[in-house]
């Protein structure tokens, strides 16, 4: 049951009524964040990292930073799969397959991670953990997402959530089967994004607040050392029964 929600689980539970509940979370690469933190990244502000494949919102997050303005933004597209394809715009351009400690340099010097998961292209995206958000976390750039998956579960109070659009059904939004005309609530809900940031910019001791309190939660609570304990425990538990 590693890395599922709640609720996914209650779903099995009907089927299965003598399931045995243990939830595991992914653990962090706490060793690579701790060096990479170590080594004193310059935080640049207006600096946002997102995702570069378009199914995961890259374009949703694109065109927030373009209706955001800040004259001194950068920009850091990433991509977790080794992709070969590239691309290149007049307003950034995409970096795919970099390594784990090059995006946590980016993480480490973002302002703001945009991961929003669910455009008006795609199908909604269900993350049962996402390391990349507890990562980010960890690193002090400030997540921007929907409340979907196990995000709320595991992340509540460390991330920026982006209000759901009208008439959206955030329990049918979980469904594996939701297709991006159903309900006619796939649109752009880029405003809500732009709106949600500038609201931050506008209140700076409330967001430097939010990043310094979710370090810390996330090299306690999803260090390898605590997740490996969680493991043996529930390991030494079945071979007891």
């Amino acid at each position: 049951e590693k890395g599922m929600t709640q609720g996914t689980i209650n779903n099995i539970k009907q089927h299965i009524p003598d399931l045995k509940q243990t939830l595991i979370p992914n653990p962090i690469m706490d060793d690579m964040v701790n060096e990479v933190l170590n080594s004193n990244p310059i935080r640049k502000p207006h600096k946002f990292i997102f995702h570069a494949a378009w199914a995961r919102g890259g374009n949703v997050a694109v065109e927030a930073v373009r209706q955001l303005n800040f004259p001194d933004s950068e920009f850091h597209a990433f991509d977790y799969l080794l992709s070969t394809h590239a691309h290149e715009d007049s307003f950034f351009k995409r970096h795919n397959g970099v390594d784990k400690k090059t995006l946590f340099t980016h993480l480490a010097e973002s302002d703001y991670f945009i991961y929003p998961l669910y455009t008006p292209y795609q199908d909604v995206h269900k993350d049962t953990f996402s390391c990349v958000v507890a990562e980010a976390i960890a690193l002090g750039a400030i997540p921007v997402t929907y409340p979907l998956g196990a995000l709320p579960e595991n992340f509540e109070g460390h991330c920026v959530w982006i209000d759901f659009p009208d008439k959206a059904d955030p329990v049918k939004m979980q469904a594996e089967s939701l297709s991006k005309d159903e309900e006619g609530i796939f649109r752009d809900n880029i405003p809500k994004i732009v709106e949600k940031i500038k609201y931050l910019e506008a209140n700076p001791q409330i967001k430097e607040e939010l990043r310094a309190k979710g370090k810390q939660y996330i090299l306690d609570k999803f260090n390898s050392n605590k997740v490996g304990s969680m493991w043996v425990d529930f390991i030494n538990q079945l071979t007891n029964e």
